[in-house]
């Protein structure tokens, strides 16, 4: 294959554990982006994050800044995305505007999806069919055919011309990829092209049913080891996005940094980080004192809430004035966010600290966890730190 940028390989990666609505079109905007950017090479995806050529619109003001650039055809204002996870997000965000209305019907195979937007995207007559060609290499490049596919030898059934054909089939690679965008190649993903799939033709009534689908979560960590259900669940939240972030700039989560507020209600704090002008700042989530769940900042961007400590960290407001302790409900939505937290970004019990240990601190979490402070100043890093640590070991999370 053709080589590809550094930035467009990080792309890739990112692309691969991002959850979107339809997955099974990834491969086909992965070979619109591999035709626009040239895989990568042009200005647009180089200096601004930008694969697929997409011009600025107001609707793209969350994950862009406009910026004009010269181009063959004169100069245009295009999108700057403000890093690779805003350029995916932005890139299905751009599909929602009114020329592109009626996709979503569309949406059954990658190329009717490209035969319906292609059109549109451009004016080359010749552009659906360029992606089309393309999308072989898009499909290798995300892992989908890694390697040559394995001969399938035996269906194990009983009609021999019958078994003959599928055989034939099976060992057809233009055929398992035109299998692989269905329903059917979603759903079953890496087992086809693969002696697997010989072994889920031929099992019997009895065995167990094949599951299917996640939830619904715009982005998605890498996946886990071991069943979906012994995973913690994320509890259900709102998203009221921030304006007040930037990006990690490919630094892991490893740490949870908690707050509390010094106000009285959640709509106070959703407005203090909605402010785009003053002191600026954000958190990731905020829990209201009745558990309410609201996320102003997604997981993968940096929030502005604990100094040396925002690339690396995800941060939690509860709110609450001075004096006030954590409320009932507002520790069961806590409790079930870090266990959600700690399993999807494997980070340790003893990495949830409060801001008080973190450089220019505050006073924060001033006392949320009253109950469980020993000795000492009571606002020390040391007191905080260790009552926050005694909570959690209270409700089980070791």
């Amino acid at each position: 294959m053709a080589k590809i940028t550094e930035k467009f390989s990080n792309l890739l990666k990112l692309y691969k554990t991002t959850k979107i609505k339809y997955p099974h079109l990834k491969p086909i905007s992965v070979a619109q982006w591999i035709l626009e950017s040239g895989r990568g090479k042009s200005e647009l995806a180089q200096r601004y994050n930008n694969f697929s050529g997409i011009k600025y619109r107001t609707e793209l003001r969350d994950y862009a800044r406009r910026v004009r650039v010269k181009v063959k055809d004169g100069s245009h204002y295009y999108a700057h995305f403000f890093d690779l996870e805003s350029f995916i997000a932005g890139y299905w965000a751009n599909l929602a505007r009114k020329p592109y209305q009626g996709w979503q019907k569309a949406a059954k195979t990658p190329a009717d999806f490209i035969r319906f937007i292609g059109p549109i995207w451009a004016d080359d007559p010749e552009y659906v069919q360029k992606v089309l060609t393309l999308l072989p290499e898009a499909e290798q490049r995300l892992g989908l055919f890694s390697a040559k596919p394995k001969s399938v030898t035996n269906l194990n059934l009983p009609n021999e011309a019958l078994q003959e054909r599928l055989l034939a089939l099976f060992n057809e690679e233009p055929f398992i990829r035109r299998l692989r965008q269905t329903m059917f190649g979603h759903a079953f993903g890496d087992l086809l092209a693969d002696e697997a799939l010989a072994a889920i033709l031929s099992q019997n009534k009895s065995s167990p049913a094949v599951a299917c689908c996640d939830g619904d979560e715009d982005v998605e960590a890498e996946p886990r080891p071991g069943p979906r259900s012994s995973r913690p669940v994320k509890p259900a939240s709102r998203y009221i996005p921030s304006p007040n972030w930037s990006s990690r700039n490919g630094v892991r989560i490893d740490h949870i940094v908690i707050h509390y507020t010094v106000s009285t209600t959640l709509e106070s704090v959703i407005a203090q980080f909605q402010k785009r002008t003053g002191k600026r700042r954000s958190a990731h989530y905020i829990i209201g004192r009745d558990g309410r769940l609201v996320q102003m900042v997604r997981d993968t961007r940096k929030a502005w809430h604990a100094n040396g400590k925002n690339s690396r960290s995800i941060g939690i407001e509860h709110v609450a004035m001075p004096g006030q302790q954590i409320a009932k409900a507002q520790e069961k939505t806590s409790i079930a966010l870090l266990r959600w937290l700690m399993a999807e970004y494997h980070i340790p019990k003893a990495n949830i600290i409060p801001h008080r240990c973190v450089p220019r601190n505050t006073r924060c979490c001033g006392d949320l966890f009253a109950k469980y402070k020993t000795g000492g100043d009571p606002y020390s890093c040391r007191v905080q730190r260790d009552a926050l640590q005694a909570w959690l070991s209270d409700h089980g999370i070791e």
